[in-house]
Parts: structure tokens; C-alpha cells; sequence
């Protein structure tokens, strides 16, 4: 049964090349490759991209047999070619008929990683930014999108070495995130194309999406303006605090395709703090009572936030800012009725809500103030019935608990992309938790995963733009 297994997985995976399958499974004899100083991962003929080292200016490819060009060198048999590289460029290794393959330059200071694929891979990949510790002082300049097999494709450096953080596609040819405050569009070749600022500040760095009609919606983190402005102030004298006390406040804010804003909405103007907040009290001067992580536009004029300190995701319509509906927290009027099997609980410390073509509502459960690891939730919502049906949800054995950050996507195929918020890696796995793809960077993590929307063609033409090899092979 596992040879079955096996012979099945590598048949598909030269599918998805093109190949076919008896090509694929005959060419491990036939053909390899390999690079000084180093190529990772290991050749298979139907893994197209890899990642070499080029220490000394230089890489050198060998193949095991021919016909075959590499880096514009011809081959008829088994031989090697140097060429003059640095890091980014790419060396293409073509065997006419058969297969193409990429090989590209990391730099010195790359992010340390490993891959690991265990199974059938439903993304192209992802999309990540490592780069936080909670241990190190450590600031990684990195945006990186690895393919289906853990290959690290693309990549862009911020010119500053600041760490950016928020990455995400908007379409197939813009990528946003944001440094400093700031979120920048760029193109795939890294070109800036629109920036957008804070009216009161900086930008908050948690999540920031498009809108329809070119408009896009952020948020800021701001302190209200209590005690000068009375109606600011607010009432935590059940907290055992002022009954005129300053908060910090989640806002949004919306942008038009030039950058400038054309509205704001405040997140305690809505709601009563006292009552809704109930497990993230006493939490300093001016105290973060929202804590908004994340925003999604759902299809229907109005977006979707989570608020983490509310332990709630809520429906902000956006032509009049009514709340029309919560899910978790506290027992309020707009709140749906969960409806799930016993023993589900509820959701604490969440991030990441997100809705579904079909209506239906994602989460990353981080499950913080419940001591027990994270998971994925996915919700079916009647907002006719005011129910919220728990469709499913999936847990990863190897994390027991997530302190911040995450999020999650369910795949048109049932795999879920997660980032398990706060712990080292990022990975795809099945409906039952069992991983398929892995990337492990060691001490460090990132904000988020995305999945791959642009193809591994455009990413590689737009990494030959920014660093292109116009050397010939030397040798």
C-alpha cells in the first residue's frame, strides 16, 4: 500500500509537469544534476526549481547525460559548465522535449530554511515574511514566495533592512505590505506603484485590503482624545478603573486609489468595552481594549473584522457603520447562535477572519487564553436563521500552543494553508491535520502565509528583471 501510494504521488507530480509519468519515473537513472557549491533540494526530475549557492562569484552544474543546455551552453553528454553568478540570478537548464528547470542564486543572508513535502500539495505555494522572534532581536528584510516544493522562487529585500511585514497578493501582479507604518503596492519586479498613509499616524500592521472601485481599507490603532473630549472617555469602572478612562481604539480607514481617505470608523463608538471585553482586562495605560487584527470585504457592502480582545469577529455595514452581526464574545443582540457539536467551546485570541465565496467564514482559532493549540474553524453562516454552523476544523499535532499572529486558508480542494501564529514554520495540511508541505525557519517566524496567486512563470521573469545575467558560461 505505501509503494502504492508512493508511485501514485511521483506519477501526478510529473502530471503537473507536463511529463509523462513513464518519462518521469525512467529518468532518475537517465538524467540528474547537480551544482558546486550547493543545490538544494536534491535533483528530481519533476521538481523544476532549486535554489544553488554561487560563493566566489560562480556556480558550476553538472549533468549526467545529454542532450542538454545550461545557461546557454549546449551539452550532447554527461559534462559541466561554469558561469558567473550572483545572488538572485538564474541558470536555466533545458533538455529538449522533456523539461525545463530553474536554478537560482540565494543570497548570504537568506532566512535559514527547510522544506519538507509529505504529500499531495493543493497551492502553488506561499508567500511569506520571516522574521520575527520573541527570543532575538532580529529584523529579516525578507518577502519571499516558495513554489509547491518548498523552493524559494522569488524574492525582495527592503532597501532599508527593515523587516516588512503584512504580505499579501492582491491580484496575480500586486503584492502589498508594509514597512514602517507605511503599506506600499508593488508590482512583481518590487516597483512601487501606490502608497498609502495613516491620517493620524502610522498605518497599523495588521491587515489591509481592497475594496471595490479602486478604494482600499486599513487601520489605525489610535488613543482617544479623553478626558479634552468628554464623549472619548470611557466607563471601566467595573473593571475597578476610571469612569473617564483613556483606550486605545481600533479605526478604519478608507482610501480612495490616490491615497487619499474618505472615511473613518471607530470601533468603541459601536459597542460597550465594559461589558464586551472580558478576558484582556488590564492591559496598561491606554489600554488596546479592540486589539483589530484583521479585515475582509465581504462581497455584500460590508467587511469583516476580529477584534481579539473581544474574542469577536463582527459585520461592519459599510454605507451607514452599523454592526449587523457578531460571532463569539459576549452574548449581545446582533450575536449569531453557534451551533456545533459538543465539546467545541468557543474561540478565544482569534486572527484572520475571512469569507468564503460562498458566505461561509474562516478563522485562525489561536485559542490563547484557553491553553490548548491552535486550530482552523470553518463556519457556514444563515443570517436569515442568525446561525453560525460549525462546518469543520483542523489542528496540527505539532504546535500546543499559539501566543499571537497566524491565519489560515482553505483550499478549493479541502488542504488548509497555515501559519500557526508565533510558532517556526509554515505548512499545508489535509482536512485531518496530516501535513503535506512544510517550510521550518528555525527561530524565527512569520506574521502570516498566503498562497501563491501568481504564476511561477511571471514571479520568475519578474526576478530576471531585477537581477538579470547577461554572462555567458565560462566553462
Amino acid at each position: 500500500m505505501r509503494l502504492a501510494r508512493i508511485f501514485v504521488g511521483v506519477t501526478m507530480m510529473a502530471g503537473a509537469l507536463g511529463l509523462p509519468a513513464s518519462t518521469a519515473l525512467a529518468d532518475p537513472a537517465a538524467f540528474s544534476l547537480s551544482v558546486s557549491p550547493s543545490m538544494t533540494p536534491s535533483f528530481a526530475p519533476w521538481v523544476t526549481d532549486y535554489a544553488v549557492g554561487c560563493a566566489g562569484g560562480s556556480a558550476t552544474v553538472f549533468a549526467s547525460s545529454g542532450p542538454v543546455t545550461i545557461g546557454g551552453r549546449s551539452l550532447t553528454g554527461a559534462g559541466s559548465v561554469t558561469i558567473p553568478m550572483t545572488a538572485g540570478q538564474q541558470i536555466v537548464v533545458n533538455r529538449p522535449g522533456v523539461a525545463t528547470y530553474h536554478l537560482r542564486c540565494l543570497p548570504n543572508d537568506f532566512p535559514a530554511y527547510s522544506s519538507t513535502r509529505t504529500g499531495a500539495v493543493q497551492s502553488e505555494g506561499f508567500l511569506v515574511q520571516p522574521g520575527i522572534s520573541f527570543s532575538a532581536n532580529v529584523s529579516q528584510p525578507y518577502t519571499i514566495a516558495f513554489d509547491a516544493d518548498g523552493v524559494p522562487v522569488w524574492w525582495h529585500r527592503s532597501a532599508d533592512g527593515s523587516h516588512p511585514i503584512d504580505a499579501k497578493f492582491l491580484d496575480a501582479t500586486t503584492i502589498e505590505w508594509m514597512e514602517a507604518g507605511v503599506v506600499y503596492l508593488h508590482d512583481l519586479a518590487g516597483n512601487t506603484t501606490k502608497e498609502f498613509h495613516g491620517p493620524d499616524g502610522p498605518l497599523d500592521l495588521h491587515d489591509f485590503i481592497t475594496l471595490p472601485g479602486d478604494r482600499y481599507l486599513g487601520l489605525e490603532y489610535v488613543k482617544r482624545d479623553c478626558p479634552a473630549t468628554p464623549t472619548d472617555c470611557v466607563d471601566l469602572s467595573s473593571w475597578g478603573r476610571s469612569a473617564q478612562e483613556q483606550v486605545t481604539d481600533a479605526k478604519l480607514v478608507e482610501f480612495d486609489g490616490a491615497g487619499n481617505v474618505v472615511w473613518t470608523w471607530r470601533m468603541v463608538d459601536h459597542i460597550d468595552v465594559a461589558t464586551e471585553n472580558q478576558h484582556w482586562r488590564g492591559r496598561g495605560a491606554a489600554q488596546d481594549v479592540v486589539h483589530m487584527n484583521s479585515l475582509a470585504y465581504d462581497g455584500r457592502g460590508g467587511v469583516v473584522v476580529s477584534a481579539r480582545h473581544l474574542d469577536a469577529v463582527y459585520r461592519i455595514r459599510l454605507s451607514d457603520g452599523v454592526i449587523t452581526w457578531k460571532l463569539g464574545g459576549s452574548r449581545e443582540h446582533e450575536s449569531l447562535t453557534v451551533l456545533g457539536p459538543s465539546g467545541f467551546g468557543t474561540f478565544s485570541g482569534q486572527h484572520f477572519a475571512r469569507i468564503l465565496p460562498d458566505g461561509s467564514l474562516t478563522l485562525h482559532d489561536n485559542r490563547t487564553k484557553e491553553g490548548q493549540g491552535p486550530r482552523l474553524i470553518h463556519f457556514g453562516l444563515d443570517l436569515h436563521a442568525r446561525t453560525a454552523t460549525v462546518l469543520g476544523w483542523v489542528t496540527d499535532a505539532r504546535v500546543a500552543w499559539s501566543r499571537c499572529c497566524g491565519n489560515g486558508y482553505l483550499l478549493p480542494g479541502g488542504n488548509w494553508v497555515a501559519d500557526w501564529g508565533g510558532n517556526n514554520f509554515i505548512t499545508e495540511v489535509t482536512s485531518w491535520g496530516s501535513p503535506v508541505l512544510t517550510i521550518d525557519f528555525g527561530g524565527i517566524f512569520s506574521y502570516r502565509v498566503e498562497p501563491l496567486l501568481a504564476p511561477l512563470g511571471a514571479l520568475r521573469r519578474a526576478m530576471d528583471v531585477t537581477y538579470p545575467r547577461a554572462q555567458a558560461p565560462v566553462g
